[in-house]
């Protein structure tokens, strides 16, 4: 039998990232950053710190997933593929806003 001390230990909670977290993964996504580099995802990372706690590897794996997530709903909405384009959702804007217009003012989605 295991004291409470090390089923402590063993347990591991899952990352619930807060509603304020989300929001802004959700904006850099829709955003053109579907894949974010290493330096990015720290960058992010230390943004997301200021709403609660959140680690490099949470914030690549919510993209992983997210763009999976996305990737799987618009095969149910759409299983041929004829309405839906593999281009970044932030091309569907009524201005295009390259990836380099996003890096240079990466700062920017960080502020509501």
């Amino acid at each position: 039998m295991t004291s409470d001390m090390e089923s402590e230990r063993y347990t591991s909670q899952r990352w619930r990232p807060t509603e304020d977290q989300t929001q802004m993964m959700t904006r850099i996504y829709n955003f053109g950053v579907t894949h974010p580099s290493r330096a990015q995802v720290v960058e992010i990372t230390s943004r997301l710190r200021i709403f609660g706690d959140a680690s490099e590897y949470n914030v690549h794996c919510w993209f992983n997933n997210h763009g999976n997530r996305v990737r799987r709903w618009q095969a149910e909405i759409d299983p041929t593929g004829t309405q839906f384009s593999q281009l970044p959702l932030y091309m569907y804007g009524k201005t295009l806003i390259t990836p380099q217009f996003f890096i240079e003012n990466f700062h920017f989605l960080f502020y509501y």
